[in-house]
């Protein structure tokens, strides 16, 4: 597509074409219109501008709707644990086999809670899988309402960990407690916490002592952020469409679009500008720690199928077109972290780059199977190490 007919075609989208969802004609209308828009090569030269002059301009940014705070539950009340602390356990309503573990946290200053699904075979020690969810991440893990976690469930022994109202968080440990989401520190709660509490006798899980770590968008550059920092607790590590860089104009861009979907501030999280941990956050540039680890990525490439279309049928209109954006910036940077990993002379991540398919939990219970068996395979015939 020439580029005055796709600056054409962008100008004659009205607001209620990008906001509204209608019948299913008028969506696959809307549909092939993206298609034809976001699958021109002009898309991904200027899909990275547009993000350039976003970030840089805070009349812009701050004005990024919050579209996610219908899902935020309210900020837990703030509570002081000397250590961490199970408060208790209780069947979750809303699905059979899952459990909710109310935890302590002193990191937090707050009760956390995860849902839990016990390993299908009680009497073996199995592994443990912590699974964390994309921008939302609210009370119900995304993985059970929307993730086909039980594909993996119907073939896996494993203790399945899913923190839950971590919103926009980047399951960081953030310099400042937000006022909209309340305080984050995430990498301390899931890597020194966490997996004490799961893992005690007490509480009825046989453990092997193989911990295994993995996320969708969000959770995904979550997950292989604390993998890397902390390859002493997690054996091994799952990434699903995540943007692993932080300080890249995409990475930048996607920083700035969950935190501000959820409302946040995103100088809360490493402070103002190109600050060191922000830069330290940069896992696309510093995958050193990834180096001992078994890792699995996933990515498609955000040119919309046929398919897609027909999964976008009835929702938000701004979906899809976010959803093409999300993956192309995921793209982007899960191969710039195997390239740098390569520069380093690191053992490769096993990958599935697909060339097709946009930012959709549809993709995600197949590629979680994927992923587990990849890299289970090679954590499952090691001695687990001292966590």
């Amino acid at each position: 597509m020439p580029l005055s007919l796709y600056i054409k075609a962008m100008l004659k989208l009205r607001i209620d074409e990008v906001t509204m969802p209608d019948s299913a004609g008028a969506d696959d209308v809307f549909g092939r219109r993206m298609q034809r828009i976001f699958n021109s090569p002009i898309a991904d030269a200027l899909i990275p501008l547009a993000l350039a002059v976003v970030q840089s301009t805070p009349l812009i940014w701050r004005r990024i709707p919050a579209i996610y705070s219908y899902m935020l539950d309210e900020t837990p009340p703030r509570q002081d644990f000397a250590a961490a602390t199970l408060v208790g356990i209780s069947p979750d309503p809303q699905h059979e086999g899952v459990e909710r573990w109310s935890i302590g946290s002193p990191s937090m200053r707050r009760v956390v809670e995860v849902q839990v699904v016990r390993p299908r075979d009680s009497d073996s020690p199995a592994p443990t899988l912590v699974l964390l969810d994309g921008v939302s991440a609210p009370k119900e893990s995304g993985w059970l309402r929307e993730g086909q976690l039980s594909q993996f469930l119907a073939t896996t022994n494993a203790t399945v960990v899913m923190p839950t109202q971590a919103p926009g968080s980047l399951y960081e440990d953030w310099v400042h407690d937000d006022p909209v989401v309340g305080r984050h520190q995430w990498e301390s709660f899931i890597s020194k916490e966490l997996l004490p509490i799961i893992e005690d006798p007490l509480n009825g899980i046989k453990a092997n002592g193989h911990h295994i770590i993995g996320g969708l968008s969000m959770g995904a550059a979550g997950a292989v952020r604390i993998a890397a920092r902390h390859p002493d607790i997690f054996h091994g590590v799952i990434g699903l469409s995540g943007c692993y860089s932080t300080s890249g104009v995409l990475g930048r861009g996607m920083v700035l679009a969950i935190v501000r979907c959820v409302g946040a501030e995103p100088d809360n999280i490493w402070g103002h500008g190109m600050t060191k941990r922000r830069l330290a956050a940069d896992i696309a540039d510093h995958p050193h720690g990834l180096g001992a680890l078994p890792v699995y990525l996933f990515t498609a490439n955000g040119r919309i199928t046929d398919e897609d279309i027909r999964l976008h049928r009835g929702h938000p209109r701004y979906e899809l077109p976010g959803a093409v954006v999300l993956e192309k910036a995921a793209y982007r940077s899960t191969r710039i972290l195997i390239k740098r990993m390569r520069e380093l002379g690191l053992p490769q991540p096993e990958t599935d780059i697909e060339h097709s398919g946009v930012h959709a939990w549809a993709y995600y219970g197949p590629q979680l199977c994927k992923g587990w068996n990849s890299v289970y395979s090679r954590v499952s015939d090691k001695e687990p190490a001292s966590s």
